[in-house]
């Protein structure tokens, strides 16, 4: 849980989910940081294939292109919160 964490930078976030550990995540929650956008998310996506649940409530500047990435690469995804992020709603339709 990576939540309100204010103080990470987008370089420290994009090392760690690089490592292979995390490709077995299956829940992911990143509330209200700062430095996360869709470059970070469409790493994520590519790295964590199997997450289930991924919460980015907060995270102003997650957009469209996360969303892309999350719907090809992640396959078994079931729970995603959106809310206060840069997605357009007609987008998810």
């Amino acid at each position: 849980d990576l939540s309100l964490c204010r103080a990470g930078t987008k370089e420290g976030i994009k090392r760690f989910f690089s490592k292979k550990s995390c490709m077995g995540f299956r829940e992911i929650a990143f509330v209200s940081v700062i430095v996360l956008d869709d470059e970070v998310i469409e790493m994520i996506a590519e790295q964590c294939k199997y997450v289930e649940k991924l919460h980015l409530g907060g995270c102003k500047l997650v957009g469209d292109r996360s969303v892309r990435a999350l719907a090809q690469n992640c396959r078994n995804l079931r729970s995603l919160c959106l809310k206060g992020t840069s997605v357009e709603d007609e987008k998810l339709l």
